[in-house]
């Protein structure tokens, strides 16, 4: 699938919500509510049988009868009915539809059948589905909340993050942008992927000037073969750091239970994630670290590394870890290595850069590092200015 396909669901200029809802706290009221509250500038469109206006805006009894074309749809009807709103989207030429309620084969492995009859008749018409089962994607750029889950702030980044899961993109971004004060670019759930899955996400996103990184949140590959091909294209550009979950029984069967996700082979999982030359994060930690890394720091452009610390036995582990990652301390250059010695002329400066024997525990905060050159030290042997600011 073209990028070009995708596109709708992040820069729609009309929407039309079927199943909008006047009573607030429902999921239908509180989509329009979020489109308003922060600024979508296109058309929204209420769909419901029984009310005249909703928060403002008319409503229309179903899709056809809407006057004008609309772009995007997104579907809160049952998942019985959810087939007739496909229906209504093809009359209509609807471009893509995202679908919000669940109730299908994450909860009922015979529900499938629906998700598949769905992506068959939306496909005839050349209609995208996002979903089932999703909160709806964000989009920073055009304040475009297309969520029933109410953000706190909606803090405007580069990294854009795609998830198997709508709770990781509402608590855990809200969390994200007021303790980390980590920005988004877009916040993406997939839900069950009867249609859309990473890969085209991915596609997208890999021209999205918006976009720096990718933070991605899987729980399994639909087609792995897929997946390798475009990532591996796209993280050439953009670096993709993936938290895979459902490694062990455990994690699967909890995976199957929200999202119906089969869960795949961890070594299978991981192997595929080394050929894409994509980062595996371990945990959720580690995963926000790196994608908080990604959005202020430019991306390392070789394998070696600097170290500098104020402690023999951290600069041992980082040493350790450097080892482990298959990357190499990078060599003091004979500059950084006068300027070292000028500040103590009886210490051996090396890397890893202890500087508990460069500076007092009195004066440590006082040096100031920086880098003598705006390239990368991971692109070349390390080179670093070493300044004393300590008064007279």
């Amino acid at each position: 699938m073209e990028a070009q396909d995708v596109r709708c669901f992040f820069e729609p200029k009309s929407v039309a919500i079927v199943g909008a809802s006047r009573t607030p706290g429902r999921p239908g009221y509180m989509i329009i509510e979020n489109l308003l509250k922060w600024g979508f500038t296109g058309s929204v469109y209420p769909v419901n049988p029984t009310a005249g206006e909703i928060l403002g805006l008319k409503a229309y009894p179903d899709l056809e009868r809407i006057p004008v074309p609309v772009e995007l749809v997104v579907s809160l009807a049952p998942a019985g009915e959810t087939l007739e709103v496909i229906e209504q989207s093809l009359r209509k030429g609807i471009k893509g539809v995202v679908i919000v309620s669940g109730g299908f084969s994450e909860v009922d492995p015979s529900a499938t059948e629906i998700e598949k009859r769905i992506v068959i008749r939306a496909r005839q018409g050349g209609i995208r589905v996002m979903g089932p089962n999703v909160i709806g994607p964000i989009n920073t750029s055009n304040n475009f909340v297309l969520s029933f889950y109410p953000p706190s702030r909606l803090r405007k980044g580069n990294v854009a993050f795609i998830a198997q899961s709508g709770q990781f993109c509402s608590p855990v971004m809200d969390w994200m942008a007021s303790h980390l004060r980590l920005g988004v670019s877009k916040s993406i759930d997939l839900g069950n992927k009867c249609d859309l899955d990473e890969a085209d996400i991915l596609d997208y996103l890999e021209n999205d000037v918006d976009t720096k990184a990718v933070a991605l949140y899987i729980e399994g590959f639909k087609d792995g073969g897929r997946f390798l091909r475009v990532a591996e294209r796209v993280s050439r550009k953009k670096p993709i750091v993936v938290f895979k979950t459902g490694r062990t029984p455990a994690g699967a069967k909890a995976a199957a239970s929200h999202t119906g996700a089969m869960a795949n082979d961890d070594r299978i999982a991981d192997a595929l994630i080394r050929q894409a030359k994509l980062i595996r994060a371990s945990n959720l930690d580690e995963f926000l670290d790196l994608a908080k890394a990604f959005q202020y720091l430019s991306p390392p452009g070789g394998r070696k590394v600097g170290i500098i610390t104020y402690s023999g036995g951290i600069a041992a582990m980082a040493a350790d870890a450097v080892t482990d990652w298959e990357l190499e301390l990078g060599a003091l250059s004979s500059q950084t290595l006068e300027r070292l010695r000028r500040l103590d002329p009886v210490i051996k400066p090396s890397n890893p850069l202890d500087l508990f024997a460069v500076a007092p525990p009195s004066d440590v905060f006082e040096l100031y590092i920086i880098s003598s050159s705006h390239q990368s030290s991971l692109t070349m042997p390390l080179s670093l200015s070493v300044v004393d600011l300590r008064r007279p």
